[in-house]
């Protein structure tokens, strides 16, 4: 039996401050929420009254056990996985269902067919060369990939091939693991760095910094992650965010980045962008790889040609994906009408956005930014809690115990050291002193609406 309102379960693990901006906009779409997170991510400290319930996925052992355990109590219509560590939870809980294993496998599977779509896209999902490879295949334009085996390997590929070129580990999210390299000596240093990242000895020391053994575990089930070298192409990084259905796309919208965090980093201003290249790029690979739920395509919009190049996909929200503007661009309301089995919502009038600065994106890259006052600045000023708790950064990741201590000897000094106001501050500026600030005359400086060539991601 359909329900009026579909279940959605929002299951994460890092704290990005765009997964509680997309909780938001799906209860506003039409959803009702549940969130799996972990116990310090703003989706569970807020209190936000969208969420009508709560779960614990520890970042660093037991998410996919977590996640299922969620799953049996919320019994989710779709799970919206809000990062790649919550992506390849489900990859893991599908395979376990296909073999027998766990409660109601059958409904297991079926739930993450209509949340990620076909099985067989996953290991597409999870590895850079495979993506490449199967786009390829398929007549996207893409840049040359192969993967690395070895340091000599490296030395080999790069003896003739002209610089700048992209190392990139796979598993990693954000742009954590992309590192352009310009000599030798860089792309030798990098390939080392990207190797310790997964290697034995950063998880067993992560062992002792997060008391864990969550790093040691995921080393071992989920093996050597591949780098991959990539030919750089010049250009803007450029986003295609569809939500989808059983390969089939409900409704796109595309974006440019304007800023981002750093040179390899996401995007914090974008300008919305119309082009029909990336769209029938975007709607065959997602046709060819039976796709569902929502996902992201990252491209570069080459310099010489002005063609899009595709460069990742993102099997899970990108920031861009609460942004709408008619029903072409609702990315949630389509979704929520098709899990419905129902018309899609109404739109009323809403005013098209060429150019969107994300909010605490930009806030916290430059306070002082341009962009904060004269394009549009999505801040959603009718969640209070939202605003106050992002204008400051958040932690990403998980607390090393060593931090955790740190930081409880810091409160017990404010408690014991002041008194009154200040020693009740939070840091995080009072919404309507935020409001004034940002609504204030922009600074005597400009700022171009064109950035420098970057290797970003939206």
């Amino acid at each position: 039996m359909l329900r009026k309102r579909p279940r959605a379960l929002v299951a994460t693990t890092v704290h990005w401050a765009s997964t509680t901006r997309l909780c938001l906009a799906l209860a506003d779409g039409g959803f009702d929420v549940a969130a799996a997170a972990p116990a310090d991510h703003g989706l569970r400290k807020l209190n936000l009254q969208a969420i009508a319930a709560h779960y614990d996925c520890p970042p660093e052992t037991g998410t996919t056990q977590a996640i299922a355990e969620a799953i049996a109590a919320w019994s989710p219509d779709i799970v919206i996985p809000g990062d790649d560590l919550a992506v390849t939870s489900l990859h893991e809980l599908c395979a376990r269902a296909a073999r027998g294993a766990g409660k109601n496998p059958r409904q297991l599977l079926d739930l993450i067919a209509r949340s990620l779509g076909d099985h067989r896209s996953f290991a597409v999902a999870r590895r850079k060369s495979a993506l490449v490879d199967f786009a390829r295949a398929n007549a996207v334009l893409v840049p040359d990939t192969i993967v690395i085996d070895d340091l000599a390997d490296l030395r080999g590929r790069l003896a003739a091939a002209p610089f700048p070129q992209v190392l990139k580990l796979d598993g990693c999210t954000g742009g954590v693991g992309v590192r352009i390299v310009r000599s030798m000596s860089e792309a030798e240093r990098s390939f080392r760095e990207l190797m310790a990242m997964s290697a034995w000895p950063t998880a067993i020391r992560q062992v002792g910094t997060r008391l864990s053994v969550g790093p040691v575990l995921r080393r071992w089930r989920r093996g050597i992650p591949a780098i991959t070298l990539q030919r750089f192409v010049p250009g803007r990084p450029a986003n295609r965010a569809v939500s989808c259905w059983n390969g089939e796309v409900l409704a796109g919208i595309s974006a440019a980045a304007l800023r981002t965090i750093d040179e390899t980093g996401p995007a914090t201003v974008v300008r919305i962008i119309e082009n029909r290249e990336m769209a029938e790029a975007v709607a065959h690979l997602v046709r060819g790889l039976g796709l569902s739920g929502f996902v992201g395509f990252d491209f570069i919009l080459d310099k010489a040609t002005g063609r899009p190049v595709l460069i990742e996909m993102n099997a899970r929200p990108t920031p861009i994906c609460h942004v709408f503007f008619d029903d072409a661009s609702d990315l949630i309301g389509a979704l929520c009408a098709k899990l419905a089995g129902a018309k899609r919502r109404q739109l009323g009038e809403a005013a098209r956005r060429e150019i969107i600065a994300f909010f605490p994106q930009e806030l916290l890259r430059d306070p002082h930014s341009e962009y904060l006052r004269k394009p549009y600045h999505d801040v959603p000023w009718d969640e209070p809690a939202f605003v106050s708790a992002y204008a400051r950064p958040v932690r990403q990741h998980a607390r090393r115990w060593t931090e955790a201590v740190a930081e409880h000897v810091q409160i017990v000094r404010t408690r014991f050291g002041q008194t009154g106001e200040a020693a009740a501050a939070d840091g995080s500026p009072h919404v309507e002193v935020l409001r004034s600030e940002l609504s204030a005359s922009p600074p005597a400086r400009t700022v171009p609406l064109e950035s420098p060539d970057a290797y970003g991601v939206l």
